[in-house]
C-alpha cells in the first residue's frame, strides 16, 4: 500500500504605481492525496482555498474604492485504474 500527501501554497502581491487603493494581496493553500487500494487501482482527492479579487476590467467589478474580494473553495475526488500502460480515471 502506497500513499501520497502533498501540501501547496502560493502568495501574490500586486502594487499599482498610480493608485494605491487598487493594490491587493492574494494567497492560496491546499492539499491533495492519493491512496493505492490495489496494485493498479487508487483513489485520490484534494481541496484548495483562496481569497481572491475581481479584476478591475471585469464586468462583475462594483467600481468600489478597493478591488472586490471573494473566497474560492475548490475540491476534487476520483479513482483510477491502470491496465498495461493505460490509465483510466473517473
Amino acid at each position: 500500500m502506497r500513499r501520497l500527501c502533498r501540501l501547496c501554497s502560493g502568495y501574490i502581491v500586486t502594487v499599482a504605481a498610480s493608485l494605491a487603493a487598487t493594490d491587493y494581496e492574494d494567497f492560496t493553500i491546499g492539499s491533495e492525496g492519493r491512496f493505492d487500494v490495489f496494485k493498479n487501482s487508487d483513489v485520490f482527492g484534494g481541496m484548495r482555498f483562496s481569497p481572491e479579487h475581481e479584476s478591475r476590467e471585469s464586468p462583475d467589478d462594483v467600481s468600489g474604492a478597493e478591488p472586490t474580494r471573494y473566497y474560492k473553495l475548490d475540491g476534487h475526488a476520483g479513482t483510477s485504474h491502470r491496465v498495461f500502460e493505460i490509465s483510466l480515471g473517473f
